[in-house]
């Protein structure tokens, strides 16, 4: 079981850091490939990536009801590749679109890892993965925006496929031994549905997608023209691509580290106090960040970091304590629907603001949403009402037990 958590865990590495290296770097990206600059172009196609995922991952779950997850990762991702393929070849804007599309079509079965894992696991684990999934989404995040910022500054932004063709082709390589050593044929049958007919439905589950799609609109508000703000308002040597990339990473860097420290003094709060203060850190974090200063941006930047590593977790945890194991897919699928309708429309709102106001006002808008986040979660009674007793939330300090 260990070399299965291990090869999941190095897959998720893989997958992550390749498919965010150009998140930052859409607009140097699209300006540098195809000679288009106008910044709402780099929204739009960000919208249309969540759009693409957000709809094609109800129809693998589907389909993974039928066919087992490793053998649907081998086709899925072979399609990927050759896909890439031809976005790092073509010069057609049009093309480019299409096909990266389909890419992201077939790329969008990978979140079946999370529902994969913790069926492998149980429900024992659940807060642990949680933590832990977070942990190497922050880590595949640093090491992308570090990759992609050095390979637009240094080299060609087109250079981003070559990494995305050899991360497909690697995790080609771990689902062939996962299934070797698992002994599963390419034909094996998924889960069957009718475990999960006779299950009753939570409604706290639509109330938490509700704030997960305030949630990570605001979040997301900031990040398409986050690079570009910073090299607005730096001065040589940090403002080219690289050192931005750097900036970027901070609030990754700093989830990590909250992890350490929390497995040095566990916090004795519940999921929804920790949530509470993590949105309280938030607003701090951004209006820093939107001051327009270098050394604040920074401090901000540091301070944001903490606050989205714990609402992040912890309306993920949320999500858990009050489903079950037999609609885990199905709630789960939910709530990221409601995550990425959020991202579209803060992908539409950022390329709109910074066209028609400034970069700094996304930071205003952020702050907020994060103000309508605490309400709406208020009056939602998502702070106040769980699924059993509220006891202190360990979640995180579960992350290194559900690796070893």
């Amino acid at each position: 079981m260990r070399v299965i958590r291990w090869s999941l865990i190095l897959m998720t590495l893989v997958s992550v850091m390749a498919d965010t290296m150009l998140l930052p770097f859409y607009p140097q990206f699209f300006e540098e490939s195809f000679g288009v600059s106008d910044p709402a172009h780099a929204g739009w196609y960000i919208a249309a990536c969540c759009t693409t995922v957000m709809l094609c991952f109800p129809l693998w779950a589907k389909v993974a009801r039928r066919w087992h997850e490793l053998p649907l990762w081998v086709v899925t991702q072979s399609v990927s590749a050759v896909l890439g393929v031809i976005c790092y070849l073509t010069e057609s804007l049009l093309t480019f679109w299409i096909v990266s599309q389909l890419m992201l079509m077939m790329k969008a079965s990978y979140l079946l890892i999370y529902p994969f894992a913790i069926r492998l696991e149980g429900t024992g684990k659940i807060g642990g993965f949680v933590a832990l999934f977070a942990v190497l989404m922050h880590i595949g995040t640093i090491s992308g925006a570090v990759l992609g910022g050095y390979l637009l500054q240094f080299w060609d932004g087109r250079d981003a496929y070559l990494v995305m063709i050899a991360s497909d082709l690697v995790q080609i390589v771990i689902c062939i031994a996962l299934m070797l050593a698992l002994k599963i044929r390419l034909t094996e049958p998924g889960y069957t549905p009718e475990e999960v007919a006779d299950t009753p439905r939570s409604p706290m589950v639509l109330k938490l997608a509700v704030v997960a799609m305030l949630f990570y609109f605001s979040v997301f508000l900031i990040r398409p023209f986050f690079t570009l703000y910073w090299a607005d308002i730096s001065f040589a040597p940090w403002n080219g691509e690289f050192p931005s990339s750097l900036v970027y990473a901070i609030p990754a860097i700093i989830a990590l580290l909250t992890v350490v420290w929390q497995r040095i003094k566990a916090p004795q709060l519940t999921s929804q106090q920790l949530l509470i203060r993590g949105l309280l850190v938030i607003l701090v974090g951004l209006v820093l960040q939107g001051l327009g200063d270098p050394l604040w941006t920074v401090i901000g930047r540091l301070i944001f970091g903490w606050g989205l590593f714990m609402g992040v977790v912890h309306i993920e945890v949320l999500l858990f304590a009050n489903s079950r194991p037999e609609r885990f897919g199905e709630d789960f699928s939910r709530v990221h629907l409601g995550q990425n309708i959020g991202i579209i429309l803060a992908s539409f709102a950022a390329g709109a603001l910074v066209a028609d106001v400034s970069h700094t006002a996304v930071f205003a808008a952020a702050t907020a949403g994060i103000v309508a986040v605490v309400m709406v979660a208020w009056r939602l009674g998502v702070f106040t009402r769980a699924a059993g007793p509220e006891e202190p939330d360990h979640s995180i300090n579960d992350a290194e037990e559900a690796i070893s």
